[in-house]
C-alpha cells in the first residue's frame, strides 16, 4: 500500500528554494502492485512528454521503462479510506502545463490536498544524504507538488531507483511489477483452509488407527493423501501471487488419482466450493467433480467469479 513504503532514507532536493527535505525509500524494492482478475491487463503508458494516464482502474496501470522521467501516483483518501488513485508519467520529472492532480479528470471525488498522497518514483539513484544530481534535476514535480498544488510535505514521498514498470492500482497498492489478485476473498487464507477442510473431510472414512481402505490401500491410503496435502500446502506458501496459488491448486486436482467417492481431489472441490463460492450451495459428485474444479478457478481467473 502507498502508506506501507519503506521509507527508511531522506532526500533533499535544491534544484528550487527553498530546498525541499522528502521522505525516500529505493523503489526496486517496493512491493508489487496488483492488478485484478477478469479486469484485463494493466494500462501501460511508455515515454512522451506530459503524458497524464489519469483515473486507474481495476486493471492498474503502469509506466513503461523511462530514462528520466517519473511515475508520480495520487491516492485520493477520505476518512482513511481509498477512493481513486491516478498515475501521471512525468517526462523529465515535471509536469505539463494543464496537469492537475486535483482536478476531475484524476480526482472524481474532489478530494482535498490534505487527503491526497503522492509517490513520485523516479529512476535516479541517490548518493550520499543530499540528492544524486539525477533526482535533483528530474523531481521539480515534487515542488509543483507542494508549494503550487499545497499538498502537504508529509503526503509526498520520493522513490529513487525505481525502474520502469512502476505503477498502482485503484486500491492505493504501489510498486513495481503487477501481479494478479482476486477481488472477491483472499486466497492465500481461504485456500489453505480449503485444503484443511478437505483433508479432515477424506479423514474420516478411516477408523481409528487405519490408514488404507481396499486391498493395499488401493482405494483410499491416508498417508499417501497427507504427502500431497503437505506437498499443496508448501505450494501455497511459497506462491507470490493469487495466479501461483491458483496452478498450485490445479496442479494436485491435474494430477493422476481420480475423483472417486471419498477420494481426496473430490472432498478437495466441495471445500474449495465451500470456501470460495458458499452462496452457491454447490453439491460436487463424482462425476461432476474435474468440470466443478475446473469451472471455479477458471471463473476466478477470468473475473467471472
Amino acid at each position: 500500500m502507498y502508506d506501507q513504503l519503506n521509507l527508511d532514507q531522506e532526500i533533499t532536493l535544491t534544484s528550487r528554494k527553498p530546498n525541499i527535505t522528502v521522505r525516500a525509500g529505493r523503489g526496486d524494492r517496493a512491493a508489487t502492485f496488483r492488478s485484478q482478475f477478469g479486469a484485463g491487463a494493466p494500462a501501460s503508458y511508455k515515454e512522451h512528454k506530459g503524458g497524464p494516464v489519469g483515473a486507474v482502474g481495476a486493471n492498474g496501470a503502469k509506466c513503461e521503462p523511462f530514462v528520466t522521467c517519473a511515475a508520480v501516483v495520487c491516492v485520493y483518501t477520505r476518512h482513511g479510506q481509498v477512493l481513486g488513485t491516478s498515475i501521471y508519467h512525468a517526462f523529465s520529472g515535471d509536469f505539463a502545463d494543464g496537469y492537475d492532480p486535483l482536478g476531475g479528470t484524476y480526482n472524481p471525488s474532489q478530494v482535498g490536498p490534505r487527503d491526497v498522497y503522492v509517490v513520485f518514483a523516479s529512476t535516479v539513484g541517490k548518493e550520499g544524504s543530499l540528492a544524486h544530481p539525477g533526482v535533483d534535476k528530474y523531481a521539480d514535480g515534487v515542488f509543483e507538488l507542494v508549494n503550487t498544488m499545497r499538498i502537504p510535505l508529509g503526503n509526498v514521498c520520493l522513490l529513487f531507483s525505481s525502474g520502469g514498470g512502476f505503477g498502482a492500482n485503484d486500491r492505493g497498492d504501489v510498486g513495481m511489477a503487477p501481479e494478479p489478485y482476486w477481488a472477491n476473498g483472499d486466497l492465500s487464507a481461504l485456500l489453505p483452509l480449503a485444503v484443511a477442510d478437505a483433508q479432515n473431510a477424506y479423514n474420516q472414512q478411516f477408523a481409528p488407527g487405519q490408514t488404507k481402505i481396499g486391498f493395499m490401500g488401493r482405494v483410499h491410503d491416508k498417508d499417501e493423501a497427507a504427502g500431497r496435502v503437505n506437498a499443496l500446502s508448501q505450494q501455497l506458501g511459497m506462491a507470490r501471487n493469487d495466479w501461483a496459488r491458483l496452478d498450485a491448486v490445479r496442479t494436485l486436482l491435474d494430477g493422476p488419482h481420480t475423483y472417486k467417492a471419498g477420494s481426496l481431489k473430490l472432498n478437495l472441490v466441495q471445500a474449495l466450493w465451500d470456501r470460495l463460492r458458499p452462496q452457491a450451495n454447490k453439491v460436487v459428485t463424482p462425476q461432476s467433480a474435474a468440470v466443478d474444479g475446473r469451472t471455479l478457478i477458471d471463473g476466478i481467473r477470468n473475473g467471472t467469479s
